[in-house]
Order: C-alpha cells, then structure tokens, then sequence
C-alpha cells in the first residue's frame, strides 16, 4: 500500500474530498513577468485612478512634455483588454483626490494650472455624467481624502502659499461640507490611513520635512499627537496589514529612501525594518496575499523601473522583474490579482503584473487544544508508522513521538511532517488553539453511544472500507456504525474498493 498520511482539517465536513495535496506545504509564488496591455488615450501624470467592478477608471491628471491639464476619463476592461473614453469633467484637474461612495467616483480639489481648486463633482457610471456638487470651503492640492460612514474627510494640502491643517467633511446626503477640527501641524504631501474608524496623518512636508504623526476620531472630533516615525518622508507611501501602518520610501531635504518602518496602534509604537533594495519616492504600493509590492518611482535623478516585494512574515524584500519602462508619479492598482501599473510622466502606456500562488493561500490545518493528543498514520497498519520518520517544524506547538502521535503543547502553528528517507515525504499544518471546540466540527458522543455514517445512499451497500484513526476513542464496523469506546478524539474514514480515501469525520467522544 502506498503511504499516505491521515489527512485531517479543521472543520472537515462529512466525506468531503481532502484539500490538502500530496506534500501538504506551501511552495514560493510562482512570480511572472511585467506584461504590456492596452495603452490610454493619452499620457497622464498626477491623475487618479478608481476600480468599479473589475474596471479601472483613469481621472484627469497633467501631461508633462505639453503641460496640459485635462478633464477627461478613460475606463479599462481587463477581460478585453480595451480603453474606453467617457464623459469628461466639468474641470480639468491634477493633484486632486477621488473617492468612491455607493459606486459613484467623487473628484475633489486639485490644481488647474496655477489655480487651485475646491470644487467637487461626482461620476454616475450607471448614466456616464458628472455631477457639480458643494465645493470645499479651502482650495487644496496634494492634500488627502479617507471615506467613513459614507463621509468623506478633506485633511491638509497646499493653496500655492500655504500649508493646511485644516478638516473638513462632505455629507453626499445633504450635499454640504463642514470645518473640523485642524490637524495640529500643517502639511501637504504626507499620507492617511484609517483603522478602527479613526485617521492617522503620517509625514509630510510644511516647508520642513516631517516624521510627526496623528490621529483623527470622528466621535470626537479632536486630532491627538501619536509617536512620531524615525524618519522624516514626503511624497511616500502608507499601507495597512493585520492593523499595522507601514511607511515606505519617500524623500526629505534632497535625501531620497529606502527604508521601511510599522506602526502599531495598540503599543503607539514605530518600528524599524528592512529596507528596500532601490530608494525610491513617487511610487505606488499595493498589497497581494499580505505582502506589499513596491514598484517604480524615482531616485531623484530618474524614474525607475525595479519593482520589489516585503514579506512582513520574514521582514525581507525580494527583488522582482522590473517594469517595461521606467516610470514615476503614475497610479497602480489591482484587479483580480493582476498589478496595473499606469501612466505616468510622459508615458500612456499600462502594463500588468500577475502575482500567480503556486497553491491556494489558504492552508488546511488540522486543530487541536492544548494538551490534546491525536494519531496520525501513514496507512491503516498503524505499526507502519515505526518504519518512518517523524518531525515537527517547532515541537514547543505541537510535538510528535516516533509512532505519529501529536500532542498539542502550546497556541501556535507547526507543521507535522513524515519521511522514509526516501522519495515519500509528506506534511500536515497543525493549529493550537486553547479551546479547540470553538474551532471544529466534529460528531459528538458520549462513551458507549453509537452513530452511524453513509458513503452512499444509506445502505451502504457499495464497496467502502470503513477505519478508525484511533480505535481507543471510536470504533467502526463495516457497515459505517460508529461506537464511542474512550474520551477523545478521532477521525473515522471511508475508502473506496482501490483503496482511494472517499471521505472522513471528526468523531469527539467525551466521558
């Protein structure tokens, strides 16, 4: 009989096929390759861009080499491949905000030229117009925008003379803006994110370079000075993983970075991490499957086309395959797991990027509380597990003895893995948890009591194998009934007349 590992996952439904495959462990992304797809109508720096539905929309911006402004609006079907133009702006803009409420794209200040802006207006793809609304009360570019409860929050910015401090918040229901209260430093070019309701300012510049940041809370209405970052940065980027602000790049004082560093809410601390490969400023970022993908930008001097990736579960970048072309203030965004990175300084062109998982991100795992035991077996003769060789990836979570018994010693995650020494290796991912019942699905019996399971139409009549993974818990018959024998827990499975596993079931028996 070829070996096999019982295969066991937390909430395992009744003769559901089994998940894991035959190694049971997560191989490296499998990267690809920047891809050119269809270019915009036109070239675009400092312009915005919005998805609806697995579309992107593109949104005014300026052309460099021209020193155009424009009003207009392209969206991009991905599934084929074509830039389509739609109804323009009533004002041609660069260095505004966009929004999205309700799958209506909101356009907010920005600069025309050498006037800058506060009017606002709304795009309805539904009937393809935009709509004047209520201007801000300040002009203001490169300033930032962050939506809650269907609000939208005006922070900061630049009249052409002048640093904001100043909020305020549009309401799309009644159409009116209102003042808030002010940030307690003025500033333009930083970043905002929101976690937990509540936005946090981060950088910037106000004529000098920052690292303050600090908080917003719309019940209150009050700004509260949080620890500032190591380093001072502008014209960076910010993003948000598992409640935690990363800031990334940016430059300050003729100084271009390439450093890293996270923020935690919860200890109102900054931590330090590994930098970049390449500094870089005017970039975008985006995050895939918890890792944050970094791309472009400049280095001062030039734009760039290198293109990396931080994994936070490693705290280390890798380099990727660059860009087709070197590009800086453009956009990126992400549909369906395809990077697009689009426009920027005089280029129309657009390129895509697949992030392809060698398998699913999701894992499988068998659960188990702490201080519970449970056999795992290679086959059906359970003296087969002395023939090979057992290991845990950290036995401080989960231990296993040389006949395949795990015990659960701590909270955490451990990867049980079996070899021969041979071509036949084989894992299982093992989840601690302090109360396990909480977290599977399981038949309950009390010892002595009995239940039955069915593989077919419940005769069983078909030719179905019927085993115990631990027959001190839980005994089964040939026909499928189950006898509860001892206080535990283990997995009954059914195998089909090739010996192929059709199925199992967690059976808990208790005292």
């Amino acid at each position: 009989m070829k070996k096999r590992i019982a295969k066991i996952g937390v909430l395992a439904l009744l003769f559901v096929a089994l998940l894991i495959p035959g190694t049971g462990a997560l191989a490296a992304d499998e990267e690809a390759g920047w891809s050119p797809v269809a270019s915009m109508s036109m070239s675009r720096k400092s312009f915005q861009t919005e998805v609806i539905d697995g579309e992107i929309y593109a949104i005014g911006g300026y052309e460099y080499k021209s020193e155009t402004y424009f009003s207009s609006v392209e969206v991009y079907d991905p599934s084929t491949n074509a830039w389509t133009t739609l109804a323009p702006m009533s004002t041609a803009r660069s260095f505004f905000q966009a929004e999205i409420i309700d799958g209506k794209i909101y356009a907010i200040g920005g600069t025309f030229g050498s006037t800058y802006l506060s009017s606002t207006e709304v795009y309805d793809p539904s009937t393809n117009t935009w709509t004047t609304l209520a201007p801000m009360s300040t002009a203001r570019d490169v300033f930032q925008t962050e939506v809650i409860d269907g609000k939208i929050y005006a922070i900061g910015g630049y009249t052409g003379s002048t640093f904001l401090s100043s909020t305020e918040v549009y309401d799309p229901s009644t159409n009116t803006w209102t003042m808030l209260a002010p940030m307690s430093t003025a500033k333009a070019n930083f970043q905002t994110q929101v976690i937990d309701g509540k936005i946090y300012a981060i950088g910037g510049n106000s004529g000098t370079y920052l690292s303050s940041v600090e908080v917003y809370d719309p019940a209150t209405n009050a700004w509260t000075t949080l620890a500032p970052m190591s380093t001072a940065r502008s014209v960076f980027q910010t993003e948000v993983i598992n409640e935690k602000i990363y800031a990334i790049g940016g430059s300050a004082a003729g100084t271009y970075s390439s450093s890293i560093e996270v923020y935690d809410p919860s200890t109102n601390t900054w931590t330090t991490l590994a930098p970049m490969s390449t500094a870089r400023y005017a970039l975008p970022t985006q995050v895939i499957d918890g890792k944050i993908y970094a791309m472009g930008g400049s280095n001062g001097s030039t734009p760039l086309s290198s293109t990396e990736v931080y994994d936070p579960s490693t705290n280390t970048w890798t380099t990727l395959a660059p860009m087709s072309i070197p590009r800086s203030f453009f956009q990126a965004e992400v549909v369906d797991g395809i990077i697009y990175a689009i426009g920027g300084i005089n280029t129309d062109s657009v390129e895509a990027y697949t992030v392809t998982p060698a398998s699913t991100a999701k894992q499988l795992k068998v659960v188990l509380g702490v201080g519970e035991n449970l056999q795992l077996s290679i086959s059906d003769d359970l003296s087969e597990n002395g023939e090979v060789t057992w290991t845990s990836s950290d036995s401080a979570v989960a231990s296993v003895d040389a006949s395949g018994v795990v015990t659960a010693a701590a909270p955490g995650n451990a990867v049980i893995t079996v070899s021969d020494g041979g071509s036949y290796t084989e894992s299982i991912h093992i989840l601690v948890v302090e109360d396990a019942d909480e977290y599977r699905l399981a038949v309950d019996l009390t010892s002595g009591k009995t239940c039955r399971l069915t593989a077919d139409d419940n005769t069983n009549t078909e030719a179905v194998t019927w085993a115990s993974v631990d027959p001190s818990v839980a005994t089964v018959s040939e026909k499928g009934h189950v006898t509860a024998v001892g206080t535990g827990l283990t997995v009954i499975a059914a195998s089909d007349a090739d010996g192929n596993q059709i199925g199992q079931v967690y059976v808990r028996v208790r005292a």
